[in-house]
């Protein structure tokens, strides 16, 4: 990926971050606020994850996934 990004588009850089990351920086940012905890909820088709945030780094180790999903709530 990072070949086809810099080789083949010509872009100078890349900023590789797990999706948590940007959406606790984002809710951050349109706040104004310095939250330094937050909690990102991403219900999909198919599964249901929690994650959450401390200091905009992912607590790997506090991630859970939830069969509980779109799909089944759509039923």
């Amino acid at each position: 990926m990072d070949e086809l990004v810099f080789e083949e588009l010509g872009f100078r850089s890349l900023c590789v971050a797990d999706s948590p990351s940007l959406v606790h920086l984002y809710e951050a940012r349109r706040r104004h606020s310095r939250s330094q905890y937050s909690l990102v909820v991403d219900c999909g088709f198919s599964f249901t994850h929690a994650a959450p945030e401390v200091h905009n780094f992912t607590l790997n180790y506090g991630i859970r996934c939830l069969d509980l999903c779109g799909k089944a709530l759509t039923n």
